[in-house]
């Protein structure tokens, strides 16, 4: 039994919700902590930030060891104390009772006999105390349950997020446990979210930026997830529950729980902080109100840190609870803090050279901007200058686009400017920044400043913008390279960066409107420039050569190029932030062709994380989740991340990447034997506009051609032929052996002509992955009407190496059926299954009897054989 008692208002641990089971979310935790309080006289402190679920972990395990211990223990949970700390725990659960204060042994005694009363607990039966937040308590009462510690039949589990003095003393003088609970890691966070919201998984790419977001809080998770659920903004899909990351909004139920915590004055000054965040002028810190600073800090919701030369500073103390309360702050508000304290810090810098000191600078310049104060073009440049290295991107955009727009600054402020905002703007996916710095950029290209300090350097680096800028926005090609032209013919007056940037661009335009022969010849290995100081310019024209040596089949050599440019492109002023991405596409690309795919899962991680810290747009690492997922045959997963990225690409597509993603989709779709959505994917992924679509032509098409595939298309044939064709026309020897694979299977037999050819490119290719197509077409070559006999072990090797065959028609089994039903027949095991597809070892038995019962076969070994001589059965 537990009785509990009324909680007061201010206990924020108590708003925290208890709704997933502690044992399905971290059951090591709960077997720790199940251990401890068996032991005898046993006590624990579970010590933990607010929201960690500490008081859900100890309410579950002594309800548990209650009724499982050998003789019935009773629970009693102490209401949790105010934060004022002016009144005893004991006096707000037992206000009928005189404790006394004097005698602490009085007062235990007479606190023990109060907890057996009202639980209900005959003298020498045990008791199980839950004390909640003792970090609040006065030390009479840490007094009082050291006392009634030294009782044979008492046990405690208190709960902290912090140590105070009284707190230490019980440590250190009694045999009570120390027990952290930390931060969910990402697996908890998954397990908790998951059984919320009644889902197999919380899809990667949510989860992570959930976690990162929240430092794996439980109560700020399950807020994420129930605000999320309850706005609408939830999504789901067959791999799991997702929220589109554009749609991501501050979580006012943050603020307004801990509006109800503070009072007038505490919140105020929360308000201010968040706003001003970091604070480290102590004019600011002087005129703090003490009191109100000092209950902050022991509430938690504000902390110090360390920020730029090594100055402490005041901030809210969760990132999370800060966005929560400024969303909350009302116009007034927020222009009277900020401009009260631009007055004050005015006022304090008049004695400082401003220009000498840029941090103090910036801070004026944003509070300036803040309020619509003109601010003066040497105020705003230093401001940019002080960015430079900061790595806060999106500060740096915003004082560039005001640089632009400000009269007073000069033509070359406003062409490193235009500069900066097209790499930010390009990263993050704002298409509306896009457009605004490129119509800029034409202006300084025009002479419409009327001053003409362009070098050619510059003069070629902002034609090729614009002409990239009129490819994929206006598609009008003949234009767009007529400009690239006169970009070219600029840049042969400069050195170095600028013309191979301008090469790098011409390539990128070419692979861009389908023309991958021509690109390819544009661009020149890394290993060239490896010792020169433009290497790190070169780094747009090696990610298009990268990406073109996947599709001809040179998956090696674009691993290496691809590894090489990610070095020296993240080096040196050479770097460029928009190229980022690119990079990484072609990176990732390179490592799925190259069937290192656990290398690819753990780059695509790494990118992830580094975009969580730098808020750069994932729009091409979602597409590189999908092909990761399409390579092992993981077709809801693949499904799954393909309808996200279309869903939260919508008017941001900056790379036009949408016609490829959709042939994505058509493929999972047509694995798993949705005809609508596969044959509306294949309409759409054939509408190609300029862009990476076209770029990475040859991954789009095999995608369309295995799509077609597993429909059973009649025309499979002919677009098969039309596909080798136009790969051997672009020197794509790859894609034209994945093609000619497609026609032999779907006829079921090859011409001497055709494995001569396979031969010849298979030859050229010199991959496992050629090797193992060859091989698959050499048992097409046999004469005449005899049935194929293919080995089921060559089925297997093409699988692992991502050429999924499709299963014989099977119009009575369901998606998931089909999905084992291929796995089985090609020898894997239940736990092999269990793990590809995200299912339980039970669920596998379940399908697999269902899949044997509904076609005619009893066991594994029969299912192969059905499936091997199903599939390619020639017809009389």
């Amino acid at each position: 039994m537990r009785d509990q008692y009324f909680h007061r208002k201010g206990a924020t641990e108590r708003r925290f919700p208890a709704i997933v089971p502690a044992a399905v979310i971290a059951p090591e935790r709960v077997q720790r902590l199940t251990e401890e309080i068996s032991q005898p006289n046993a006590s624990v402190l579970l010590l933990g930030e607010q929201g960690s679920g500490r008081l859900q972990l100890a309410q579950e395990v002594a309800n548990a060891f209650a009724q499982q211990a050998e003789e019935p223990w009773h629970v009693v949970e102490l209401p949790p104390p105010p934060h004022a700390g002016h009144m005893s725990v004991f006096s707000i659960a037992f206000p009928e009772i005189e404790l006394g204060d004097d005698d602490p042994d009085i007062r235990a005694v007479r606190v023990g006999d109060a907890l057996r009363q009202l639980g209900r607990v005959a003298a020498g039966e045990p008791l199980l105390i839950l004390a909640p937040n003792v970090d609040f308590y006065l030390p009479m009462d840490i007094a009082t349950l050291m006392l009634l510690q030294r009782y044979p039949f008492v046990r405690c589990i208190a709960t902290a997020s912090r140590m105070t003095g009284p707190l230490t003393r019980w440590t250190a003088g009694t045999n009570l446990v120390r027990l952290p609970v930390p931060p969910l890691t990402i697996d908890e966070a998954d397990r908790m979210l998951s059984e919320l919201l009644s889902v197999p998984h919380i899809v990667p790419s949510t989860l992570r930026r959930w976690h990162a977001v929240t430092r794996g809080n439980s109560y700020l998770l399950l807020t994420l997830a129930i605000e999320a659920e309850y706005q609408g903004r939830m999504r789901y899909s067959r791999d799991g529950a997702w929220v589109n990351e554009a749609e991501n909004a501050p979580l006012r139920g943050i603020g307004e729980t801990v509006a109800g915590v503070c009072t007038p004055d505490e919140w105020e000054l929360l308000e201010q902080i968040a706003l001003l965040e970091p604070v480290s002028e102590v004019v600011l810190l002087r005129r703090m109100p003490a009191e109100s600073l000092k209950a902050l800090i022991t509430y938690g919701f504000v902390a110090s840190s360390t920020h730029h030369q090594a100055v402490d500073a005041l901030e809210v103390a969760h990132p999370m609870l800060a966005d929560s309360i400024r969303a909350g702050v009302l116009p007034q508000r927020r222009y009277e803090v900020y401009s009260e304290t631009l007055d004050i810090l005015q006022q304090e810098y008049a004695k400082y050279d401003l220009l000498q000191s840029p941090q103090r600078m910036l801070r004026l310049v944003m509070l300036s901007l803040a309020v619509g104060v003109e601010v003066p073009i040497a105020w705003l440049w230093s401001a940019f200058e002080s960015t430079r290295y900061s790595g806060e991107r999106m500060l740096r955009m915003r004082i560039a686009q005001e640089v632009l727009a400000s009269e007073q600054s000069t033509a070359e402020q406003r062409i490193e400017c235009t500069f900066v905002v097209i790499s930010v703007a390009r990263l993050v996916g704002d298409v509306e920044a896009y457009a605004s710095v490129m119509a800029a950029a034409g202006a300084v290209l025009g002479g419409a400043s009327g001053e003409t300090v362009l070098t050619a350097h510059t003069a070629a680096h902002i034609g090729a913008e614009l002409a990239l800028w009129e490819l994929m926005h206006h598609a009008d090609s003949s234009r767009a390279f007529a400009m690239l032209d006169s970009a070219e013919a600029a840049s042969v007056a400069a050195t170095g960066e600028g013309s191979h940037y301008v090469r790098g661009m011409r390539a990128l335009m070419l692979a861009s409107t389908g023309r991958l022969r021509e690109a390819f010849e544009t661009t020149e290995p890394t290993a060239i420039r490896a010792g020169s100081e433009t290497a790190g310019a070169g780094a747009l024209g090696s990610a298009v050569r990268a990406l073109i040596l996947t599709q001809r089949g040179e998956s090696g050599a674009a691993v290496e190029e691809a590894t090489a440019v990610r070095v020296m492109h993240g080096a040196g002023q050479a770097s460029r932030t928009e190229l980022t991405q690119l990079v990484a596409f072609a990176w990732v690309l390179a490592l799925v062709a190259h069937s290192d795919v656990e290398r690819a899962h753990e780059a695509l991680a790494e990118m992830e994380e580094r975009a969580l810290r730098s808020g750069e747009y994932l729009v091409l690492l979602g597409g590189c989740a999908a092909i990761i997922a399409i390579e092992e045959g993981r077709w809801d997963v693949a499904l799954g991340e393909t309808e996200r990225l279309i869903d939260s690409i919508n008017e941001r597509d900056m790379y036009g990447v949408l016609p490829v993603v959709h042939a994505m989709r058509a493929f999972a779709a047509a694995a798993l034997g949705d005809q609508h959505i596969a044959e509306r994917s294949i309409a759409l992924a054939e509408q190609t506009r300029p862009g990476l679509g076209r770029a990475v032509g040859g991954i789009r098409r095999i995608l369309l051609l295995r799509a077609r595939q597993w429909m059973r298309d009649p025309l499979i044939a002919e677009h098969a032929r039309q596909t080798a064709e136009w790969a051997r026309d672009q020197h794509l020897p790859d894609t034209e052996l994945q093609a000619l694979h497609v026609a032999v299977c779907e006829r079921r037999t090859a011409t001497s002509d055709e494995l001569e050819r396979a031969m010849l490119l298979a030859d050229v290719v010199a991959t496992a992955k050629g090797d193992a197509m060859l091989a698959h077409i050499r048992c097409f070559a046999a004469e005449g009407h005899a049935a194929v006999h293919v080995d089921s072990a060559e089925e297997r090797r093409l699988a692992s190496l991502g050429v999924h065959l499709p299963p014989p028609p099977t119009a009575d089994l369901t998606s998931r059926e089909r999905e084992v039903m291929l796995l089985a027949s090609l020898g894997y095991s239940n736990k092999f299954i269990a793990d590809r597809l995200y299912i339980a070892h039970r669920t596998v038995e379940t399908h697999l009897a269902r899949v044997f019962q509904k076609l005619g076969v009893t066991n594994r070994d029969e299912l192969g054989t059905w499936a091997s001589r199903e599939r390619w059965r020639r017809d009389e």
